[in-house]
């Protein structure tokens, strides 16, 4: 919004104190939620990454992920001082970031719990702080009681909670997202030193917080056009008549030197050192070479190369943005029973419409109604409204025209950075009903009354699905626990769910089946007393798995893993694939006999090496799995944990239909357990 001439209206200390409790009541929920979860994917390289980088200065571990935010994050470790792994060894020198990572947090005498929520706890800041903004911002537009109904609604969403209590990027960037376009309208309104010196460090830190910063050159190129075009005018630091080409020069100007402050953040978060890699620790290669990064975006390479070869940045912060680029491009994604490596133009629409809280969407929906009820009321006060919106309508459009065109589409976090604006506008709805004259309307209450019964709709999302919020979906989708069949990864599956896993097990009897796991995650699960028979685990590490024998058993399997989101080379499964799959089998006696080690039997070989055969047994494996998921998917589970691993309790017949039966008989199998109720028990 454009702050006005006039000052705006202080806020009391009860509305002070009654957002102070929503910001207690929500970092509570989500730190209390946070200590029922595993690590999720991205969390043990970004604190990992944050830690070399506060202790060593070295920037060879996760650069492409925000630098600013994981030094956030690990600051206490810097304290606590927790050992690193051994240097000279090849996940550092060739680094090799995730390796490296797992073993800073299992295998070198540290304790992983600790780890993990000192980072998720310095994480809730952002949270609180994303929140302020959404409660300072709606009550300079709607007034307090619209600021407490919007701040209530994101401290008690699922969205919300989930996210700031993970130890990522994805909530600092919200923060940076609104801020900047708040100080950047402000400043561009109020062009000043002050103002300056404010919106320009903002953007600076956007540029450190995620890669994802880039969009908002745009949108500042947005807003200084229709600054230029619109609004009061701009002062100048000499005389002469205001128009549009005067303030864009002007504008422009005071643009650059945005420019020049980002650059002197950026390189004071990279410790004024232009190499990626710190003196006086062992040297090493990066994980994928510079013309690898960029051989997918060959546009960008000279802009790239340039700037390293001139240093006008840190070689860290350009091999990071290459490798966000590099991996922009194609990467697996599930929509609806759908795998892609391009994505889809409905994935973010439809994972808004499946992921947010009912009565959020209910919310924004009254919101078109608030829109359409004050266009009747005072039409010749639309250009001055938009006119103060232009900040939060320019990071919609911007971001949701980016969304809609990204091949990315990995995770429902994604869109998180459009949330708080969707919530600030969520307000007008009670502001609405303060100033409505209508007959049902009338009336000081009706505003709470209306604000309750949506705050408590909200509240009862909320516990609908605690604590396991990265997991939420509304019932339009069919709930929490259809939402597998909807989406994946980061979206639902972020392998958090290894403590709820461990404490469904020690519930069981000894003398039931064993235990197959396929696990999705960077988790350790005999960190937690688990101790399955390895079916497959995404990333391996350099844990071994063993060549296992598919029994009878309870069958754990990572919702990102049934979906095969990461093994798309055998999906749809085809006779190709069935062939395939019918060669190796019959080779599993000789698998079975040599059990992962077949250089002990050469008799066995048949001339090929032992690498080979360890080749052939992979793909065997990931063929018989890929088979049995082909089965998994249609049958319902018996059990959820966290909604992200589904539980499977398989007697003999049913695995040797999956896997050994001929394609008709899997077909019918399929058919047959297509018509199975769908009720898992949900621990």
């Amino acid at each position: 919004m454009t702050p006005s001439s006039s000052r705006p209206p202080r806020p009391s200390p009860k509305f002070c104190w009654a957002i102070f409790g929503l910001l207690v009541v929500h970092a509570w929920i989500a730190l209390e939620a946070s200590t029922h979860k595993s690590t999720t994917n991205d969390e043990i390289a970004h604190l990992t990454g944050g830690y070399t980088f506060n202790t060593l200065g070295d920037f060879r571990i996760q650069p492409e992920n925000g630098v600013l935010p994981q030094r956030w994050h690990a600051l206490p470790l810097s304290w606590t001082r927790p050992t690193l792994p051994e240097l000279a060894a090849a996940p550092w020198t060739q680094g090799l970031a995730y390796q490296f990572s797992y073993d800073f947090f299992y295998q070198s005498g540290n304790d992983p719990d600790a780890l993990l929520f000192t980072g998720r706890a310095m994480n809730v800041a952002w949270g609180l702080a994303t929140l302020l903004l959404v409660a300072g911002t709606t009550f300079r537009c709607f007034g307090p009681g619209a600021a407490l109904f919007a701040t209530a609604m994101g401290a008690l969403s699922p969205t919300f909670l989930a996210h700031s209590a993970i130890a990522t990027s994805d909530m600092a960037m919200t923060f940076f997202f609104v801020a900047t376009v708040l100080a950047f309208w402000w400043h561009l309104n109020r062009p000043g030193l002050i103002t300056f010196a404010v919106s320009s460090l903002t953007f600076g830190l956007a540029c450190v917080a995620k890669f994802s910063a880039v969009l908002l050159l745009p949108m500042m190129a947005l807003m200084i056009t229709v600054r230029c075009v619109s609004g009061p005018a701009v002062p100048h630091p000499w005389r002469g008549p205001d128009n549009p080409v005067r303030r864009a020069v002007n504008l422009a100007g005071w643009w650059g030197g945005h420019g020049v402050v980002a650059v002197a953040v950026i390189w004071l978060f990279f410790g004024f050192r232009f190499s990626m890699m710190a003196p006086g620790v062992p040297p090493g290669t990066m994980p994928l070479a510079w013309a690898h990064v960029l051989s997918a975006h060959p546009g960008w390479e000279p802009l790239i190369f340039t700037l390293r070869d001139l240093r006008v940045l840190p070689e860290a912060f350009l091999y990071g943005f290459s490798y966000v680029l590099a991996f922009s491009l194609a990467r697996g994604a599930f929509l609806d029973g759908q795998l892609s490596t391009t994505g889809w133009v409905e994935f973010f629409p439809k994972t808004f419409l499946y992921k947010t809280p009912l009565f959020e969407l209910i919310s924004l929906l009254a919101v078109v109604g608030v829109l359409i009820w004050w266009l009747r009321q005072r039409p010749r006060d639309l250009g001055s409204r938009l006119y103060s919106w232009v900040p939060g309508i320019t990071l919609l459009v911007v971001y949701w025209v980016f969304s809609l065109t990204s091949h990315l589409n990995i995770g429902h976090r994604h869109i998180l950075p459009t949330y708080p604006w969707l919530l600030i506008a969520t307000g007008s709805v009670i502001w609405a009903l303060g100033k409505s004259s209508l007959p049902l309307l009338r009336g000081r209450f009706a505003p709470a009354v209306v604000g309750g019964a949506l705050g408590l709709g909200q509240v009862l999302s909320m516990v609908s699905v605690h604590p396991h919020h990265l997991a939420y979906f509304n019932a339009l989708s069919g709930g929490s626990t259809r939402g597998y069949q909807h989406l994946a990864d980061s979206s639902l599956d972020w392998g958090q769910d290894l403590p709820g896993l461990a404490k469904w097990l020690e519930q069981r009897d000894a003398t039931e089946p064993p235990i197959y796991l396929a696990y999705f995650g960077t988790g350790e699960p005999a960190h937690y007393g688990i101790e399955p028979t390895w079916i497959t685990r995404l990333p391996s590490f350099d844990q071994p798995t063993g060549w296992p024998t598919l029994q009878a058993g309870t069958y754990a399997i990572s919702a990102t893993l049934l979906q095969h989101v990461y093994r798309q080379q055998h999906q749809p499964w085809s006779a190709e694939s069935e062939t395939t799959y019918q060669t190796l089998r019959n080779l599993e006696p000789s698998f079975r006999t040599m059990a992962g080690h077949p250089e002990h039997h050469p008799d066995l070989r048949d001339g090929a090496t032992a690498a080979e055969w360890h080749h052939a047994w992979n793909l065997y494996n990931e063929l018989r799995f890929a088979r049995l998921c082909e089965y998994l998917r249609v049958r319902p589970p018996d059990a959820m944990i966290g909604y992200s691993i589904l539980i499977f309790e398989l007697d003999q017949a049913e695995i040797d239909a999956a896997l050994y039966a001929q394609l008709p008989a899997l077909v019918q199998l399929i058919q047959t357990a297509a018509t199975r109720p769908f009720n898992p028990v949900v621990p």
